[in-house]
């Protein structure tokens, strides 16, 4: 989306290895239950990611220096590009405060920092105007720059209060769930072998020395990037407010001087990217603009819409998703070929299989879901 709204961004992620599928299995076609099962995951060459020249590495206790591969993303241009780190293991690694998941989240974190800092060198980009922190699992890359900031203007006390001023003013932290296996918390120990050798300033060690020790010798990234950022988002306006109370609850209502309060931006997809067909009559229809956002005249324009083109949209979708099904690329909980009558209520859910994404919740008014489909069939 920001590529096609000819957004100026560097977006920061990793490229996995492998991932988990998630499966439904069955013993007698009676009790069935939730599996993963390990993917390769295709080559880079093979999907048009390619390899560029970047000298970033990364001290930890897999080695003094490790050399990071960075790959381009195919649809990068110029203003807007999305750089993946290689890393050896699968998506979401064994345990969330594992040393395998404090490793992705170094290279993530000091890694994305030096590919800015290396393409700044070059000049080929500017100091970005602010740095979004997708979760607390990016963090170090802002404690990266605070690192970066404070021993440039002199690797003491009053340095290390003029760049915390400048990140925290640069610096959004978005949050996008409140449940506490999403939040990873590290001991002392691996503190020491993964974060503190990638940190260069004597004051910026000291002082995530003393935030580690007043914690009982552990670090949450939550508590870190809530320190590091100045301004805090939820994903929607009741997550965002229940978010304010726990974290209030917990941290006060002042953490380190910021106060806990959250915005909301709504969580939502590429509109685009998912259903182009129904995207491109919206916006031309004037119901909505590039951004997907909602038109001056939405309303009006609504009531000029051919109904009959909107059902063919959604009957063409049906078709094709049909037609995919019927591949027998994904099968049901019998080991069969999914195929659905041309009358089918479809519901659609993008989430992962997690327990905590509580994917049952949509079942627990199963009359009111009825009516609803029902009334919306299509």
């Amino acid at each position: 989306q920001a590529v096609d709204l000819g957004f100026p961004a560097y977006f920061l992620g990793l490229l996995y290895s492998s991932y988990k599928e998630q499966i439904i299995a069955s013993d007698n076609k009676r009790h069935f239950w939730q599996e993963e099962k390990v993917c390769d995951v295709p080559t880079p060459a093979s999907i048009g990611i390619s390899p560029i020249n970047l000298d970033i590495k990364i001290n930890g206790a897999l080695g003094p220096g490790n050399k990071i591969n960075v790959f381009r993303y195919p649809n990068s241009t110029r203003l807007t590009n999305l750089l993946l780190m290689q890393v050896p293991d699968e998506v979401y690694p064994k345990e969330p405060s594992s040393d395998a998941r404090l490793w992705d989240y170094t290279v993530l974190g000091f890694g994305g920092y030096q590919i800015i800092q290396n393409l700044k060198g070059r000049g080929l980009i500017q100091e970005p105007a602010f740095f979004h922190l997708n979760e607390s699992a990016s963090v170090f890359g802002i404690l990266a720059a605070l690192d970066d900031l404070t021993l440039r203007y002199g690797d003491n006390h009053d340095a290390f209060r003029v760049a915390h001023n400048q990140i925290e003013r640069k610096t959004i932290l978005t949050n996008h769930t409140l449940v506490p296996a999403a939040e990873a918390v590290f001991t002392r120990k691996q503190c020491d072998d993964f974060i503190f050798d990638n940190l260069k300033s004597r004051e910026v060690a000291n002082r995530l020395d003393g935030f580690i020790h007043e914690r009982g010798e552990r670090l949450m990234l939550l508590e870190l990037a809530l320190y590091l950022a100045g301004k805090y988002n939820g994903v929607s306006k009741i997550h965002s407010e229940k978010t304010v109370k726990i974290f209030q609850k917990q941290f006060g209502k002042v953490f380190y001087g910021n106060e806990i309060k959250f915005d909301n931006v709504t969580n939502g997809i590429y509109e685009k990217r998912w259903n182009p067909e129904m995207f491109e009559l919206l916006e031309k229809s004037q119901i909505i603009d590039q951004f997907g956002l909602p038109e001056k005249n939405m309303s009006f324009n609504i009531a000029k819409l051919d109904g009959k083109k909107i059902v063919q949209i959604k009957n063409e979708a049906f078709g094709r998703f049909n037609k995919y099904l019927g591949s027998g690329e994904r099968l049901d909980q019998f080991g069969q070929i999914i195929n659905l009558p041309k009358d089918s209520v479809v519901i659609g859910d993008g989430r992962r299989i997690a327990e905590y994404k509580r994917r049952g919740m949509m079942f627990t008014d199963t009359k009111r879901l009825e009516e609803i489909l029902k009334k919306h069939p299509r």
